[in-house]
């Protein structure tokens, strides 16, 4: 016990410095695991990817007619993106992202749906609300009344700007705003009790959006 108090005692530095590097390396890996504190979050469920380009563009659309719901002093909106060119050879990568889909589902990360196949989408997860922001009914897996074409939201008055992609060593420019006009807007509704604090801001920015 004597020898083990005398090496406290002489090695006090040392302990004060390995607790300190433990106690930083605990709060680096936590924050490497933490999610991103976003506003708005959007899922892109389709069978083609959207220009890098695109995507930032359709975040700073958001941003601009939304609100910081953080508090953090500014808006920042996220877009994540689940394609599946549904190629017959790849079950196993439409398995994984339809897993992808559900965990945000779950999650509660995306309220807004940006999509090429609405009705696909709700016959796949059930997920997107009735007009009125409500629960479908359970047997009810249409996507009627439930999604708007994005060239009938007011983004369809802006110009987000354009893209430039490479494919097979080529470059091709174009719209952004051509190449989401035939994409649908969609929002997901919330069981009974599990929204989000900030449903309402969500819900009147979907009204702002539709024009509602």
């Amino acid at each position: 016990m004597k020898n083990i108090k005398n090496w406290l005692w002489y090695s006090w530095k040392l302990l004060a410095v390995l607790i300190i590097a433990a106690l930083i390396a605990v709060r680096l890996i936590r924050n490497a695991f933490a999610k991103p504190r976003y506003d708005y979050q959007i899922a892109y469920i389709g069978s083609y990817t959207l220009p890098d380009d695109s995507i930032h563009e359709i975040e700073d659309v958001f941003a601009s007619v939304s609100e910081d719901l953080n508090g953090d002093g500014k808006v920042s909106v996220h877009l994540n993106s689940y394609v599946d060119p549904e190629a017959e050879d790849s079950p196993a990568y439409s398995r994984a992202i339809e897993v992808q889909v559900i965990g945000d589902i779950n999650d509660g990360d995306s309220y807004f749906y940006l999509m090429d196949a609405p009705e696909k989408t709700q016959l796949s997860y059930q997920i997107l609300a009735d007009p009125d922001g409500s629960m479908p009914e359970e047997t009810d897996f249409s996507a009627e009344d439930k999604a708007v074409k994005w060239a009938d939201t007011i983004f369809s008055s802006m110009d987000p700007g354009t893209y430039t992609e490479v494919i097979s060593g080529q470059e091709i420019s174009g719209s952004t705003n051509e190449l989401l006009e035939d994409l649908y807007l969609g929002r997901r509704f919330y069981a009974e009790g599990k929204a989000p604090a900030q449903i309402s801001a969500l819900e009147n920015l979907w009204d702002k959006i539709t024009g509602e």
